[in-house]
């Protein structure tokens, strides 16, 4: 898709969706929508109800994309947002943090797709409407390392757990530039800003933010040297800067959850060794027995543990480097966490 965002207008009777799966009347004298998922309109401050996740070096754009000179020219780029929150206003944070030069959006546009489903790019036309930024500008310059909100737009009552489609429009092409800011770390080393240095701006000043959960170290632990004196450090240092998190969370009024940091014990796997399995389980220790620092806690390395051996993934949740879960210890683990901590 090239040259320019597709305008809204009113569809023909055969492109108009098919009844079938339910409809509903947004606002005023929008079309039917089927097969679509509505809420009751919700007037509130604006909220985060999704973010995008880090790129990392196993998580690219597929090619030619992820070359160092991979230019989007006279292109739109169509991506899928999967929201946590029912709306029926929104605006969208466009990111260039990690850009390697200005990004300049030509056209910006939010639409449903036809499917409710993630990665799609068919959408229901009659839905498409423009975004707008600095009180009605079509586009918009984001200066290298800087953030831009696009104007509020009213939109559909839309439930919790739906899909959106954005469509961002560059008429002068932009540059991927692989930041590689997965892998991140606590204190030092890693991929991208430490958590150290970018709590506060990616958790505690979030926008009605009500939790702070850290569900990090494991890249710190296995990053560093495997000798005793070196791991005791790193474990005291991962105490205190959680203590440290945790407290200004705390005076913030935000409550704090703690996740136990994962076994990466296994042949092949490059953290396996018992100095940095030590202080794993130090670590746990403190933040399963905090004394206050985390308001409550979820055990990950519990639930996806291996019972004989704790150093280790369970078999069935190993997704094969014996670091990461596969889809069964993901799922295990959203199990185990306790949703009551949010009532």
């Amino acid at each position: 898709m090239k040259n320019s965002i597709p305008r809204s207008s009113q569809p023909s009777q055969s492109q108009r969706p098919k009844p079938g799966y339910g409809k509903a009347t947004p606002k005023k004298k929008d079309p039917y929508i089927t097969g679509y998922k509505f809420s009751q309109p919700r007037r509130e401050h604006f909220q985060y109800g999704y973010l995008t996740p880090f790129i990392e070096p196993d998580n690219l754009p597929p090619s030619p994309f992820k070359s160092g000179n991979a230019v989007f020219n006279d292109a739109t780029l169509r991506q899928t947002l999967h929201m946590s929150l029912a709306f029926d206003r929104v605006r969208l944070q466009i990111s260039n943090t990690f850009g390697g030069t200005d990004l300049t959006i030509t056209a910006a546009s939010l639409a449903l797709p036809r499917t409710d489903k993630a990665g799609v790019n068919n959408i229901h036309i009659e839905t498409l409407k423009p975004l707008t930024f600095s009180n009605g500008s079509p586009s918009i310059t984001i200066p290298k390392g800087k953030t831009a909100y696009t104007d509020p737009l009213d939109f559909y009552h839309i439930a919790a757990q739906s899909t959106l489609s954005v469509s961002l429009y560059l008429k002068n092409g932009q540059s991927v530039v692989n930041q590689a800011a997965g892998g991140n770390a606590v204190l030092s080393g890693g991929l991208g800003p430490t958590l150290l240095s970018r709590y506060t701006r990616d958790g505690i000043t979030q926008q009605g933010v009500k939790y702070l959960m850290i569900f990090e170290g494991v890249n710190d632990i296995g990053g560093s040297s495997t000798d005793a004196s070196t791991q005791s450090s790193i474990g005291d240092r991962l105490i205190s800067a959680f203590k440290q998190i945790t407290s200004d969370a705390h005076k913030a009024g935000l409550i704090t959850i703690g996740a136990t940091i994962t076994p990466f014990g296994g042949s092949g796997q490059s953290y396996s060794n018992p100095e940095r399995e030590k202080t794993r389980v130090k670590v746990n220790k403190w933040i399963l027995n905090s004394g206050g620092a985390f308001d409550k806690v979820v055990d990950f390395a519990a639930a996806v543990g291996n019972p004989g051996n704790v150093a280790q993934l369970a078999n069935k949740y190993d997704g094969g480097d014996h670091l990461h879960p596969n889809v069964d210890g993901y799922i295990t683990m959203a199990n185990a966490f306790d949703m009551s901590i949010f009532k």
